[in-house]
């Protein structure tokens, strides 16, 4: 959620039913906000875009959003696996 001085953005993040692995492996049906780090925020003629890094038990997941009305929409998104072998 990025609260900015017109309006409330937000993203939904739908898990599955599945108490042991919600969102990520292993989360245990918890989404923890330590885990989520906002890396950037811009602002620019099209709206607000908002970068972020979400850890996981594997590694961490990297997302760019951009405004899309009064929610963001995923632009790009990646994963780097970090788990040791």
């Amino acid at each position: 959620m990025l609260i900015t001085p017109d309006t409330v953005l937000f993203r939904d993040f739908e898990g599955t039913d599945d108490p042991g692995s919600t969102w990520r492996v292993d989360d245990g049906g918890q989404m923890d906000p330590q885990l989520f780090h906002v890396l950037f925020v811009t602002r620019s003629g099209h709206g607000y875009t908002l970068g972020y890094e979400w850890w996981g038990a594997e590694g961490s997941n990297l997302a760019v959003l951009q405004q899309d009305g009064g929610a963001f929409r995923v632009v790009q998104e990646g994963g780097r696996y970090t788990a040791p072998m």
